[in-house]
C-alpha cells in the first residue's frame, strides 16, 4: 500500500563533558528503540595542573638510605588527574630536606611522563618528600623514610660478625 509520514527534522546538539580523557562513542535511545553508535572521537586531557612523583615502578617511594641514588617517576596530570601526554617541558625538583643529587630543572618529559629522574637523600633527613614544580603546577610524593647508611652498615656488619663467630662454634 502506500505509506505517508508526517516528518519532522531538526538538529540536535549534544554537550558532553567528561573527567576521562580517553575515546569514546555515543548512543541515543528513547527507551525503546537504540540508534547506533556514534564515531569514535577523543576526550583529550586539559592543562597541566599538577605532577604525580612516584617511585621508578608506579606508586609510594619506599623507605631509602641517605646518600645512595634513586629514582622517581613524574607524570604531568590535568585537574582530574589525566596524563598531559602534550606536555614536553621540564619540572623543577626539590624537598623540604637536603637533595645532595637530582634537586633542580629535570629533564624533558616524554608524552607526559618523565620515567627516570635520580636524586640522593642528605643524611639526617628521617621523614621527608619530593616535590615537582612547573610554573603554578606542583605535585608531592609521599612521605617516606631516609635511613643513615652508618647505622645500616653497622647492622650489616654486626650480623656477618655473628655468623663468622657462629661457623666458628660450630666446627
Amino acid at each position: 500500500g502506500d505509506w505517508s509520514s508526517d516528518v519532522c527534522s531538526s538538529d540536535l546538539t549534544i554537550s558532553v563533558s567528561s573527567t576521562i580523557a580517553q575515546t569514546a562513542t555515543l548512543t541515543a535511545s528513547d527507551g525503546t528503540i537504540t540508534g547506533p553508535a556514534s564515531s569514535p572521537f577523543t576526550i583529550s586531557p586539559g592543562a597541566l595542573n599538577n605532577f604525580a612523583v612516584q617511585s621508578s615502578t608506579g606508586g609510594s617511594i619506599g623507605t631509602q638510605s641517605a646518600g645512595v641514588p634513586f629514582t622517581i617517576k613524574l607524570t604531568a596530570r590535568d585537574a582530574y588527574n589525566n596524563t598531559v601526554t602534550s606536555f614536553t617541558g621540564t619540572a623543577t625538583i626539590s624537598s623540604f630536606t637536603t637533595l645532595t643529587a637530582g634537586s633542580g630543572t629535570t629533564a624533558a618529559f616524554v608524552n607526559g611522563v618523565l620515567s627516570s629522574h635520580s636524586v640522593t637523600m642528605s643524611p639526617g633527613a628521617s621523614l621527608t618528600a619530593i616535590t615537582a614544580t612547573n610554573s603554578s603546577a606542583t605535585g608531592n610524593s609521599n612521605y617516606f623514610t631516609v635511613t643513615d647508611r652508618k647505622s645500616t652498615r653497622l647492622n650489616s656488619s654486626h650480623l656477618v660478625i655473628s655468623y663468622a663467630v657462629f661457623c666458628l662454634k660450630k666446627k
